[in-house]
């Protein structure tokens, strides 16, 4: 399959993905794109061609793969929007009806937001690089390194057992001095 700048997809740094997606709402969605009927938007709009398809169930894998909220839209002109959430990001990858890519990245919330990339004829490799350069499991404070607290025991002393001085009638090793073997 070709890429937006004429490179094969095996020929990708980034090849893992496969034309299988996970089997999520997202995904469902996506492949109905290329079910919808003739004139989907109120006279307008044409199903996605399923190399669309395909090219959209790869950047939704990718995105979860890297830890993102995806949802997908359809376009009038066939092509599938993907758009990748986190906080206040919201990234949004146009597979064409082409097969070129067209990024947007946005952050804020609402009506309140700033617009920090459009690219138009993006590559595959190129769109690749940018998730990953924001993926989100990447995140110090997401990560289970940051549940690791230090050991505060750092001699055997530290860690010494001291038997109980109360005893609790009917319970012969809660007597005084009884070490738990």
């Amino acid at each position: 399959m070709k890429s937006s700048i004429g490179a094969t997809r095996s020929d990708a740094p980034y090849d893992f993905l496969t034309t299988r997606s996970p089997e999520d709402d997202v995904s469902v969605k996506i492949r109905s794109f290329g079910n919808l009927p003739l004139g989907w938007d109120v006279g307008e709009g044409e199903p996605a061609k399923p190399e669309v398809v395909i090219e959209a169930l790869q950047l939704h894998a990718l995105g979860l793969s890297l830890g993102f909220i995806t949802d997908a839209f359809p376009d009038t002109g066939g092509e599938i929007s993907i758009t990748f959430y986190h906080d206040q990001d919201t990234i949004e990858i146009t597979v064409n009806a082409d097969l070129t890519y067209t990024l947007a990245h946005e952050r804020g919330i609402g009506f309140e937001f700033d617009e920090l990339t459009y690219k138009e004829n993006v590559d595959y490799t190129t769109l690749f690089e940018y998730l990953q350069g924001l993926r989100v499991y990447q995140q110090k404070w997401k990560s289970y390194e940051s549940l690791i607290q230090p050991n505060t025991i750092t001699v055997e002393n530290d860690s010494r057992i001291f038997p109980s001085e109360t005893t609790t009638p009917g319970f012969p090793l809660s007597m005084p001095n009884a070490y738990a073997a």
